[in-house]
């Protein structure tokens, strides 16, 4: 009994294969052919199906995950100020922030390193952000 030869086609091209690459292979192929047959049949348009010699259509729809030039311009300007507005406070509040936002200390290793209670820090933090927020508004 001769065994069976199995091939497929690449590039016009036919190329012996195992058995399994042979039905792994076919499978993927049903499988996208099921797929396209299905969305002709619900009307669904890709956005390959736009695409043309010229240009790519995904290209066509804005990207709303990426901020606007605007939005980074006042990004920008918001930070440029908030800055300003740091440097502006005074010593012992500057080291506050600067401790919390650039150092990432938390508020009880600040309070022991300072020998003050946690709720002081606290305190002091949410009076600095009411300042700083006032500030920024204007």
């Amino acid at each position: 009994m001769e065994e069976k030869q199995y091939t497929i086609t690449i590039d016009g091209v036919s190329v012996a294969v195992d058995p399994e690459v042979y039905h792994c292979y076919y499978y993927y192929e049903r499988k996208q052919k099921t797929i396209a047959e299905k969305d002709r049949r619900n009307h669904v348009l890709s956005y390959d199906s736009l695409d043309t010699d010229d240009y790519n259509a995904e290209d066509l729809f804005a990207d709303l995950t990426v901020p606007s030039p605007e939005e980074l311009l006042i990004r920008k300007e918001t930070i440029t100020r908030l800055r300003q507005e740091i440097k502006n406070l005074p010593a012992a509040d500057q080291k506050l922030i600067i401790a919390l936002y650039y150092e990432n200390q938390s508020q009880t290793a600040l309070g022991i390193e300072s020998g003050k209670d946690q709720s002081t820090i606290s305190y002091h933090h949410k009076r600095i952000l009411a300042y700083l927020r006032k500030k920024l508004s204007q």
